[in-house]
């Protein structure tokens, strides 16, 4: 999966920047400031959660004006517009969508099928919605039973099994012609600490990764996933650093996922308003260092501040040399 580099590189500095932002805003209809993000700053991406989104007829006229938005900027290519439906436990369409079994009790079934049909389902009515992109299917091994976030949003322990979970998914997704997303790599299952709130760490070694964490994200990458989120965590195994995420380490985006895996299409960060990043590098220089380590897409899901301080970091960090032009356009490709 190679990118369209002559579309990225026609592009000036400032909208070549806003394609790799994906941002998350307050409301039913596009606010002021979202306009002003899509229209000036010709952003990439938008998500939607649950504050967004009353039923399905609010939920398509959203997107066909968040679209309109783009088309009025002439935008190089439709807005990416995301949400988690990962089914079960995590559902943002609520009215808007039908309610179908969650990852884990697809996972004790242990029939890929059943994956692949709850996966084209979910896209088909997403894209009737007018959103193209899922932030799903999970692709984490919830192997430790004190993990505070993962749980029943996992299709289960057993790394063999939730590999076949998940690149049946991923190809139902295909099959509905919407963007699924594998997350959070490179596995947050095994994990004590919720990274909304602190930085978790998966202490292990190449080796171990391999066998249990990477299983389903190979799978993933062999039905061909076109995106990845990144899991904020630490890798000291990998990295050697107890304080450095996945989403900002190089040894772990442009090594470990672009390199042993293989993996050509976008990789989308995990919200860098978390704590993990929020509260260590910051989010405008936790954007800057995520391009730099290999992601495409900056996820800032609430903050209007943070997601215009972050456009200008990018920005300043091209033209003060410390981000390669080549890094961004690369990027924006991608997207």
């Amino acid at each position: 999966m190679l990118p369209d580099m002559r579309l990225a590189s026609a592009l000036p500095l400032e909208q070549c920047v806003g394609q790799t932002i994906m941002v998350g805003f307050a409301g039913h209809e596009p606010s002021r400031e979202l306009i002003e993000l899509i229209e000036r700053d010709g952003i990439g991406g938008v998500i939607l959660f649950s504050r967004n989104l009353r039923d399905a007829r609010q939920t398509r006229a959203l997107t066909d004006a968040l679209q309109a938005c783009a088309r009025r900027a002439d935008h190089p290519a439709p807005l990416l517009i995301a949400t988690d439906q990962e089914n079960g436990l995590v559902r943002r369409m609520g009215h808007a969508a039908t309610v179908l079994p969650g990852n884990m009790a697809l996972g004790a079934t242990d029939e890929p099928r059943l994956a692949y049909a709850v996966a084209l389902a979910t896209g088909r009515e997403l894209r009737a919605l007018g959103i193209n992109m899922n932030l799903a299917p999970v692709a984490d091994v919830n192997n430790n039973p004190r993990n505070p976030v993962i749980g029943v949003r996992a299709f289960g322990s057993d790394p063999a099994r939730v590999a076949r979970m998940v690149a049946a998914a991923t190809r139902g997704y295909a099959a509905a012609g919407v963007i699924a997303t594998l997350k959070h790599f490179p596995g947050h299952g095994d994990t004590q600490v919720d990274s909304h709130l602190a930085l978790p760490a998966v202490p292990y070694g190449l080796q171990r990764l391999e066998v249990v964490e990477l299983v389903p994200f190979a799978a993933g990458i062999g039905a061909g996933v076109p995106c990845v989120m990144t899991a904020h965590l630490a890798l000291p195994g990998l990295t050697g650093d107890a304080a450095l995420p996945a989403t900002l380490a190089p040894a772990a985006l442009r090594d470990l996922l672009r390199g042993r895996l293989g993996f050509g299409g976008v990789v989308v960060t995990d919200c860098l308003e978390m704590r993990a990043i929020a509260g260590g590098v910051g989010v405008a220089p936790g954007a800057v260092r995520a391009l730099a380590a290999g992601a495409d897409l900056a996820l800032i899901s609430h903050t209007v501040a943070a997601q215009r301080t972050a456009l200008a970091a990018i920005t300043a960090a091209v033209r003060g040399g410390a981000l390669a032009r080549d890094v961004v356009t690369t990027a924006a490709a991608r997207v």
